[in-house]
């Protein structure tokens, strides 16, 4: 419906209004404002009336609108003709309206010296047909510069405010070309906010209230990487990686498959450590295999480095388990977490670490597997070369020993290079050699067993009492050849022991016999003979020496050694026995023991008896009687038995653990 507002009176007014007062009447038109005509979801209908041409030809005429007011053809809308319109004139704006927006509208002429412009009055528009776009031109290649998305159409509005672009969901700004132009401006980080590649991407325009959509394939520049030549590297190094476009992609490195923090990149370099040491992978290698992805794509580029292993100056050193290792050398890792572990010639782990740098490491010794060492630094594969380590202590802890060792109270006896011991669950032999196993090879007659000898090349087990109604008197002989069991008789009736035992020619004898005796077991001085061709027994005259007298014995070279002490005068002394008077000979009074020398089996090699207590071992000359103290921190009081004595060092089971003592460190 058109609707047209002709007041007499409001004409006689608008006459005379035009907004270029200074410009002559003569020379330039007057009009009146803008008439809304009519106002329709499809645009609306502008008219305008003017009352005097002037003198100036009229080129062009038509109408401006605009949501912010004060309409200008530079700042708003408009439609237009050419020309000298009639004296009233009619266009319609059928784009760039808005639905339910408020818009201010004025009516202009143009002359060839100036443009004039009614006063604008307003009106609300109820929509528009809208623009309409004939072509996109949508970059072949995103190359990670600012780029632009041409859009040619009609029908655009003149007014940057009434656009709005999206690319992908990303907010993007607009230049105005002309009436039939726009671009979509693309910024150069646009190629960071999109993944993939070759990637369908979705184009939402809005001009007034009007929407194109469209969807369409973004190509992107790919990295490309510089062949270089193998390097090798610390594992403190960064590694470096050159190249072009590497900035144009998110890209994920990973090496060795697994992914690694990238420390600094830009367009044509990239670096990295060349080993993670806070979080390194399970499958270290040597020479990692390097990987990129972008944009969905993979880049395999191989192996680029090799890693150094540590290596090692001080190749040949001698400590005291007590000291540091400090090892001086190159390539270590700066951490005590981890790394640098020292790896033994069994490829267990060796010391603890407590310290690092990237030119020494230094480590505490614990338990060792042995004595002479040779150790490696390990960092993930890589092995440093090779440092030969020996401990130089007489006595030191092993790594490793049998379990049934902590419940061993017996003494330990060596035949034929291995060691043989008991407990509760039966007969064991031990190997010398590392790990020092065991195994169990027999079964013990009893539990509570008093003999545990060797006699030639077996073993005397038997005897013992748990009560005075449980006494065991069967004695037998178990062959480490055969492993079998020999019941050899039994003891003298009510005899569960005795404290010495020793073998001459075929017999077998048995001094200082024990007895059960009230709700205790009492030595008495009983000395007994076992004739083992007629398994009889004969009772000796007994002991001319005190009942507490022998203390320790032993046996070296086929002759037998005891400690004698004298109560009374507070002496020891070194006696040894008479095979054919059976009777204790004095080698040598007043030997200089230190009291606390007794309170384990003696540790016997060679000519020697080594008595080790935690201050100090006396070693006793058996030749001489002589005694020498050595001062020693052996950091043990070892009141065990279990005293494996082979020909030039000795095996002590103490406690937990199995402990070496080898006496040629002694004056060292």
């Amino acid at each position: 419906m058109r609707i047209i507002h002709f007041p007499l009176l409001l004409i006689a007014f608008i006459v005379f209004s035009c907004e270029n007062e200074s410009l002559s009447p003569r020379i330039n038109p007057q009009f009146g404002i803008a008439l809304i005509q009519e106002v329709s979801a499809s645009g609306v209908q502008f008219g305008a009336t003017i009352y005097e041409f002037g003198s100036e030809p009229i080129i062009e005429y038509g109408f401006v609108f605009s949501p912010l007011g004060d309409p200008k053809l530079h700042n708003a809308d408009f439609v237009r003709g050419t020309g000298t319109p009639e004296r009233y004139f009619e266009l319609e704006a059928n784009s760039s309206l808005e639905k339910g927006r408020t818009y201010f509208v004025a009516a202009y002429l143009k002359t060839e010296n100036a443009t004039l412009y009614s006063k604008e009055v307003s009106f609300q528009s109820q929509g528009s047909e809208g623009f309409l776009v004939e072509s996109v031109e949508w970059p072949l290649l995103f190359k990670g510069v600012e780029e632009r998305v041409r859009i040619k159409g009609e029908k655009f509005s003149s007014i940057k405010s009434n656009y709005s672009a999206e690319i992908n969901g990303i907010k993007m700004d607009v230049e105005l070309i002309d009436s039939e132009n726009f671009e979509i401006i693309i910024p150069e980080d646009f190629h960071l906010r999109i993944e993939g590649q070759n990637v369908p991407t979705a184009m939402k325009v809005r001009i007034a209230g009007k929407e194109f959509f469209g969807v369409y394939n973004s190509r992107f520049v790919e990295p490309s990487f510089d062949q270089a030549e193998l390097k090798s590297l610390t594992f403190t190094d960064t590694f470096q990686i050159e190249g072009q476009n590497l900035l144009f992609a998110p890209i994920e490195l990973t090496v060795d498959g697994v992914p690694r923090d990238i420390i600094s990149i830009d367009s044509e370099k990239l670096t990295f450590q060349a080993y993670n040491v806070s979080n390194p992978p399970a499958n270290s290698t040597k020479s990692p295999v390097i990987s990129m992805k972008a944009r969905g794509l993979s880049y395999e580029l191989g192996k680029l480095y090799t890693l150094k292993a540590p290596e090692i100056d001080n190749t040949s050193v001698r400590l005291s388990k007590s000291s540091r290792l400090v090892l001086n050398g190159r390539n270590f890792i700066p951490s005590v977490v981890n790394f640098n572990n020292l790896i033994d010639q069994y490829g267990e782990k060796f010391g603890d670490l407590i310290g690092a740098s990237p030119n020494q490491v230094q480590y505490g010794i614990s338990l060792i597997p042995n004595r002479k060492l040779n150790l490696k630094i390990k960092n993930f594969d890589l092995y440093s070369n090779p440092v030969s380590v020996e401990i130089t202590d007489p006595l030191i802890p092993l790594r490793k020993g049998p379990k049934e060792i902590s419940n061993f109270s017996q003494k330990g006896i060596v035949i034929s290079d291995m060691g043989y011991y008991i407990n509760n669950t039966g007969l064991y032999e031990l190997g010398f050699e590392y790990p020092f196993a065991s195994k169990k090879v027999g079964d013990v007659p009893f539990p509570e067993n008093y003999f545990f000898e060797k006699i030639d090349d077996k073993i005397l087990i038997g005897g013992g009492a748990f009560s005075p109604l449980t006494i065991r008197k069967e004695i037998y002989l178990f062959d480490p050849k055969t492993k079998q069991l020999e019941q050899l008789s039994e003891l003298p009736e009510g005899l569960l022991g005795f404290n010495v035992v020793y073998k001459v020619d075929n017999k077998l004898f048995f001094e200082r016999g024990v007895r059960f005796e009230g709700s205790g077991q009492r030595t008495t001085q009983e000395n007994w003979v076992l004739d083992l061709s007629s398994s009889s027994w004969t009772r000796l005259s007994d002991s001319s020496w005190g009942l507490n007298s022998i203390v320790r014995y032993f046996n070296h070279k086929n002759q037998l050694y005891s400690l004698l002490p004298d109560v009374q005068r507070g002496i020891i002394t070194l006696g040894k026995k008479n095979f054919v008077t059976q009777e204790w000979e004095i080698v040598r009074e007043n030997i200089g023991l230190r009291s606390g020398a007794f309170i384990h089996q003696p540790v016997q090699i060679g000519d020697f008896s080594y008595f080790i207590d935690e201050g100090g071992i006396d070693r006793l000359d058996l030749r001489s009687g002589e005694v020498d103290y050595f001062q020693v921190n052996t950091g043990n009081r070892l009141n065990s038995s279990s005293s494996f004595n082979l020909d030039e060092k000795a095996f002590l089971g103490v406690d937990f653990y199995l402990y070496e003592f080898d006496p040629s460190y002694l004056n060292k």
